[in-house]
């Protein structure tokens, strides 16, 4: 899964396939009847929900066109730069203030992005994040973002609901934009209606796992085209009876140039640990979710079982004390080493880790996995989630139950001492992420 065609399709792709269905989405709601209601007849008395979006913003640009366009012309529209131009798109993000794993996605996306044919342009919430696109030559625009109907207050904040749509929608304009991206669900409960009114297509790419809730307030429904990162993010929707043609599975890429940068050689010297010591890395936000006091109480009982095991995680997060504390309580301070988070995560898995360990409770893809196994580092990881789309038990690496620290010890143990077992999953860890 390099960083390559199969990511950067997702953009031209999409547009090709607005064309092929209608934007109605299947869950009612208050603003598909108002919508409903607004475009029942168009001026000339045609039924406008016979057309799709992507066919009434054709027409508008084309007024003699009786047809909606066909993938050929789509084709051309999305080849623009051959006559000189390029396609701007809006990639509307919500996120914290960090760089994690969607964020780290959509920039990957920049910068393998081609320039020549597409102009991309950032919305998102988060400053973090806008000031590292801006590195990448991509226009941000930061604006606070609230959920409507979310799980912070206030939850029914109908004004500021009402301005991130008109927003969206002049931004949109402003621009020019020829597609919307919505990266991760959240924008698109405003992005739906903005992009309806300005007549593009939208899709929505998803780096989560949602529940029913979330699926009918964030209107991801009514999106055109989903575009899920693993079968396990796309699978609810099926559950939904959304139609197969507006559901797409892309994998995640890993950008190898940005993996193969930096230096970490001086990483186990820097913490003590032996060239000879057997070292686990963790990666991740320290979040209860990604369950690294599990592999806190595991690194334990490698200890007890005599294997010389240090454990070290690259990250931060509210949960930093809690692990530090479980560390000392178990008599293993010295041995479990938090240092915060990097920028050079390949550098760290390459130079440094013999192991990697992931024990989300929950994961939508892992990232870490298929950055690890791009770099020849076999995984041990929870069973969850997309992760076995990632990781092939027994041949990449070693899968195991969630919330399990002795089923955790028990697979790292057969690393621990077995460098032709490590070599032989890394290997086909590297095979295996190269060409999927």
């Amino acid at each position: 899964m390099p960083i390559g065609a199969d990511t950067q399709r997702v953009v031209p792709h999409a547009v090709r396939r607005f064309a092929r269905f209608g934007v109605a989405g299947q869950n009612v709601s208050l603003l598909r009847r108002r919508d409903a209601l607004r475009s029942r007849k168009s001026p000339g008395g045609a039924e406008r929900g016979s057309n799709t979006a992507f066919s009434r913003s054709w027409k508008l640009r084309n007024p003699s066109a009786d047809e909606a366009p066909t993938t050929d012309t789509i084709d051309a529209m999305t080849n623009s730069a051959s006559r000189g131009s390029r396609t701007p798109i809006l990639f509307a993000h919500w996120g914290d203030e960090c760089i994690r794993g969607s964020e780290r996605v959509l920039l990957d996306l920049f910068s393998n992005m081609d320039r020549d044919r597409f102009a991309p342009v950032l919305w998102c919430n988060a400053r973090t994040m806008a000031a590292a696109a801006q590195t990448l030559d991509v226009p941000s625009h930061v604006t606070r973002m609230p959920i409507l109907l979310g799980w912070d207050s206030p939850k029914l904040d109908l004004p500021a609901y009402r301005s991130l749509v008109r927003e969206g929608e002049s931004l949109i304009r402003e621009c020019g934009a020829k597609l919307v991206h919505a990266n991760s669900a959240a924008p698109s409960q405003w992005m739906v209606p903005a992009s309806r009114r300005a007549r593009v297509p939208l899709l929505a790419h998803l780096h989560a796992i949602y529940g029913f809730r979330e699926r009918c307030t964030l209107l991801l429904h009514q999106v055109p085209v989903v575009v899920g990162c693993s079968e396990a993010v796309v699978k609810p929707f099926r559950s939904d009876r959304v139609p197969e043609s507006r559901l797409r599975v892309i994998p995640n890429g890993v950008d190898l140039k940005r993996l193969n940068a930096g230096d970490a050689s001086e990483l186990r010297q820097s913490l003590g640990i032996r060239a000879s010591s057997f070292l686990i890395l963790g990666m991740g936000a320290l979040i209860p979710l990604k369950g690294f006091d599990v592999l806190v109480r595991a690194a334990g009982l490698l200890r007890a079982r005599g294997i010389d095991a240090h454990l070290v995680i690259a990250g931060e997060g509210p949960e930093r004390s809690a692990l530090l504390g479980l560390a000392h309580q178990l008599g293993i301070g010295h041995f479990v080493h938090l240092i915060g988070q990097t920028n050079h995560a390949g550098a760290v898995i390459r130079d440094g880790a013999d192991v990697v360990a992931i024990a989300s409770r929950i994961e939508s893809f892992g990232l870490v996995a298929a950055e690890a196994g791009a770099l020849g580092c076999p995984t041990v990881a929870t069973r969850v989630g997309g992760i076995p789309e990632v990781v092939q038990d027994g041949v990449t690496g070693l899968l195991v139950a969630p919330g399990d620290p002795e089923a955790f010890a028990d697979a790292l143990g057969q690393f621990a001492h077995n460098v032709p077992l490590r070599q032989r999953l890394g290997a086909a860890a590297r095979s295996h992420v190269l060409t999927h």
